[in-house]
């Protein structure tokens, strides 16, 4: 039993092919997508800072131009002036310019000293004539609007008129590139927490497509029903793989129809073998004298007569079966008015009825223009129809109870005259989950306490001649109580040839 809830419980957490397919597109492309962003942007962020430390050694060149104009013995107030001038560029938010001879002693005295160079790092500058920047250097008095982390410092080597080499020192903090990471990271981000929604809807694009060979199976297959087996299956504008599959169902299709027309005909003839020796047994059964019997031979007698009666009210249902099956579209009838095909049924029903203490209630056709509607067809399939119908509203209808057969005239949009027969009746009615079913072969439902049950087989001969004769039959549990069978059938009037 638990294995049973188990399983239902996990069937329902089960999601259809569309959203499975819909949820892996949003996990492969959130995944490529997070990665590439990733891979993005480290690749962009050192290109960021390298174009910013490249635009500072190209400024480095002008300024250290202009400092050598200066050499020996450049002022305070110059390099404050040059300071100012590289603030005005917009990628530098401090700048800081100081010169060091060749043994790494300061030119000017007097202004803070920003970093102390080492002889190895004086050295390599003067072993080389462009800008070079700085990976470490040893702070003296770092500025306090900047740290040793994102402070970049290049120095070049310059010379003075008379040859002499000096060391220019240019420093400036990396906000700039600092703020382009950011803003990038900001965009990349956005377009990380984006992409998941935009995967759901290509996923649900893309699924829907990948998924519409298999909803045009599910039609084809829809094809592959006792009532259809007649119609080929064919699988118009469809692509290659559906077209071979629609083949392989075909071929399926005329496996089954053979199959079920052999075993209409196994269950034709072993009904008619059948009928025989069942009726004898009814016969002998009827004329046994029973006056001197025991009790117990009597109710064994009376049971086994009621048995042989039902089970050749079986047998008559098989070969009706049969008899429908076999002559689809081919009934060929005479007029038989609407009101007399109720009426009759009601005669046929009425031992029943009394039998049960239920009320027959029929509602004729009473003006001019609707008591003339009749239905070309087979009387005695009409009348079976309808006894169908009746009898197992008798069968679900409580003691005291009423069965209501009611005639509708329906005016449809075209000149087709229709007709509705309700059978109505004030039993349990049909539980939800069996009501789409009701009308195959040897269904039944449950929750009335009357005996005498058929054998299931009733309603589907009921929905056979309805559909030989053009017409549906249709269920539906009432508002208060009980359920309502609806006939629809065609109608003609005695006017009419």
């Amino acid at each position: 039993m638990d294995r049973v809830l188990d399983s239902k419980q996990q069937s329902m957490f089960k999601l259809s092919l569309r959203v499975q397919l819909s949820l892996w597109v949003v996990l492969i492309f959130t995944l490529i997508q997070w990665i590439s962003t990733l891979v993005v942007w480290v690749i962009l962020s050192r290109a960021i800072y390298q174009s910013f430390n490249d635009y500072l050694l190209l400024h480095s060149v002008g300024v250290s131009t202009a400092v050598r104009s200066e050499l020996p013995n450049p002022s305070a107030e110059f390099l404050d002036e040059l300071e100012s001038d590289q603030l005005a560029q917009v990628r530098f938010h401090v700048y800081y310019i100081d010169v060091y001879d060749q043994t790494g002693a300061r030119v000017i005295k007097d202004r803070p000293m920003l970093a102390q160079l080492e002889l190895e790092t004086i050295q390599h500058a003067l072993d080389n004539p462009g800008p070079v920047l700085l990976d470490q250097v040893f702070w003296a008095n770092p500025p306090d609007s900047i740290t040793e982390q994102n402070m970049v410092i290049s120095i070049q080597r310059v010379l003075a008129r008379d040859g002499t080499p000096f060391i220019v020192l240019q420093a400036t903090d990396d906000a700039y590139a600092q703020s382009r990471v950011v803003q990038m990271g900001q965009t990349l981000l956005i377009t990380s927490l984006a992409t998941p929604f935009l995967a759901l809807l290509a996923g649900w694009f893309i699924s829907s497509i990948a998924i519409s060979p298999i909803t045009r199976v599910q039609e084809l297959l829809s094809n592959l029903t006792i009532e259809k087996l007649e119609k080929p299956i064919e699988a118009e504008d469809a692509s290659t793989e559906v077209m071979e599959l629609a083949a392989q169902l075909d071929e399926s299709r005329d496996k089954l129809k053979s199959a079920f027309k052999s075993q209409a005909r196994f269950i034709s003839n072993v009904s008619h073998e059948l009928k025989t020796p069942i009726a004898v047994m009814q016969i002998e059964s009827e004329t046994l004298d029973l006056e001197h019997a025991s009790e117990d031979v009597r109710d064994f007698v009376h049971s086994t007569r009621k048995e042989m009666t039902r089970l050749g009210k079986m047998i008559e249902s098989f070969l009706t079966l049969t008899r429908l099956e076999d002559g689809f579209g081919k009934v060929n009838g005479k007029r038989y008015a609407y009101n007399d095909l109720v009426m009759d049924s009601i005669d046929q029903c009425i031992a029943m009825s009394d039998q049960n203490a239920i009320q027959l209630n029929p509602v004729l056709f009473a003006d001019e223009d609707t008591m003339v509607l009749s239905i070309m067809g087979d009387s005695d399939l009409l009348i079976t129809m309808l006894n169908n119908l009746v009898r197992n509203a008798i069968r679900y209808s409580p003691a005291s109870g009423e069965v209501r057969i009611e005639l509708r005239h329906l005016n449809t949009e075209t000149k087709e005259k229709r007709v509705q027969i309700a059978v109505s009746d004030q039993g349990p009615g049909i539980p939800s989950d069996k009501i789409e079913h009701i009308f195959d072969r040897f269904a039944k439902v449950e929750g009335s306490d009357r005996s005498g049950r058929g054998h299931g087989l009733g309603l589907a001969i009921a929905q056979g001649i309805a559909e030989l004769h053009g017409g549906q039959i249709s269920a539906q549990n009432n508002p208060d109580a009980g359920c309502t069978f609806t006939v629809d059938l065609p109608a003609v009037q005695d006017s009419e040839s």
